[in-house]
């Protein structure tokens, strides 16, 4: 008794390859989820990856829009205008930074912070100080100084 090997006597099937290697499929294949309950009455959408991430900005720049505390918002003591006596000017200035560091949006570039300083000068020689000052560095209705500057120049 002789022992061969065993040869497959298997026919290819119409359409298929002869050939031995074989074609993968790298077709992902649908995950079958558990049944999930869904209340009489709900409506599914399709939504394309475009629509949901322009409804998802939307979400966030409106709830961005609520429940913020801005800088307006906040209530500071009355700040008085400046004495024109040099030995309140440090504490003047101490307070105006205090102030534009707060308020950082709203006293958000050297203009600005200028200005606000300059309508607390009212009073005897810091007014005719302002005075002389806005003829000085006011060109095309632009405070032309920074901010370091000007506190150097008062």
């Amino acid at each position: 008794m002789s022992t061969q090997p065993a040869t497959s006597t298997r026919q290819p099937q119409a359409g298929s390859s002869t050939s031995s290697r074989t074609k993968q499929d790298n077709t992902p294949q649908p995950q079958h989820a558990e049944p999930r309950f869904v209340p009489q009455g709900a409506q599914f959408v399709t939504l394309s990856t475009e629509d949901l991430g322009n409804l998802f900005a939307r979400a966030v720049r409106e709830s961005a829009g609520r429940n913020t505390t801005s800088s307006k918002d906040l209530k500071l003591g009355d700040i008085k205008p400046f004495s024109s006596k040099p030995e309140d000017l440090e504490d003047f200035l101490n307070t105006i930074e205090l102030v534009v560091s707060i308020k950082g949006n709203i006293y958000n570039n050297d203009q600005k912070k200028i200005a606000y300083t300059l309508t607390l000068m009212q009073d005897g020689d810091a007014r005719l100080w302002r005075k002389q000052y806005l003829a000085e560095v006011l060109i095309d209705g632009d405070i032309t100084d920074t901010w370091e500057e000007f506190k150097t120049k008062l």
